[in-house]
């Protein structure tokens, strides 16, 4: 089934109502994980789902900016969500800021061993530095070998559960930041929106229970 926007964008997925200026950071210890691509598909679900969405960029390189226009998203804090897309660098301030304030840190990794041991490390310091909800999301995830079948296992070496979805490697990912979210089949965005839902489901619930 392919989701539309009558689907999730006001019933399924949140009511821009209910929040409060939300903050997502997608943050790793180290580059070629896919954290900026990760970060940029999940904004413009949103974005496209009719969400207000802001990106807030961290990362000295800048990749999201230029992504951002292609996917016509605000730069800035102001939209009701707001996307913090980190540097590669877990000590810069700019990410230990985000860490310590998002209302969602999204720990991103590939199920590779050697992705998974520089996550663990990072998710060392994110225990350090914030007690609020943390989530492992798995991309460039590859369905054709053990690492997918095993990735069930390997997700319990990092201290923070994963969502129930993942990212699979897709060079249509890397093309929709040139061309846009349309560009990508159906199919894609589906899977992308599997995962926004997740996160927008769980900052729904963070926020509810606040305000109990």
């Amino acid at each position: 089934m392919v989701l539309t926007p009558a689907d999730y964008s006001f019933g399924v997925l949140v009511r821009q109502s209910d929040f409060m200026t939300t903050s997502i950071a997608f943050v790793n210890g180290k580059g070629g994980v896919g954290k900026t691509t990760c970060s940029m598909l999940i904004a413009a679900a949103l974005h496209n789902a009719g969400q207000s969405i802001s990106l807030d960029d961290r990362d000295p390189q800048r990749s999201a900016t230029n992504a951002a226009a292609i996917f016509g998203i605000p730069l800035g804090a102001n939209g009701n969500i707001v996307i913090v897309d980190t540097a590669p660098t877990i000590g810069q301030p700019g990410t230990v800021e985000a860490i310590r304030t998002a209302d969602l840190v999204v720990l991103v990794s590939t199920p590779s061993p050697l992705d998974l041991a520089t996550t663990a490390a990072t998710a060392q310091r994110i225990q350090a530095e914030r007690s609020g909800p943390t989530r492992l999301l798995f991309n460039l995830v590859q369905t054709n070998n053990h690492y997918f079948t095993d990735m069930p296992e390997t997700a319990k070496e990092i201290p923070f559960p994963a969502f129930k979805n993942h990212l699979v490697r897709r060079t249509a990912y890397q093309d929709a930041q040139l061309y846009g979210w349309r560009a990508l089949r159906p199919m894609f965005r589906e899977e992308v929106l599997k995962v926004a839902i997740e996160m927008a489901e769980l900052t729904l619930s963070q926020h509810q229970t606040v305000r109990q």
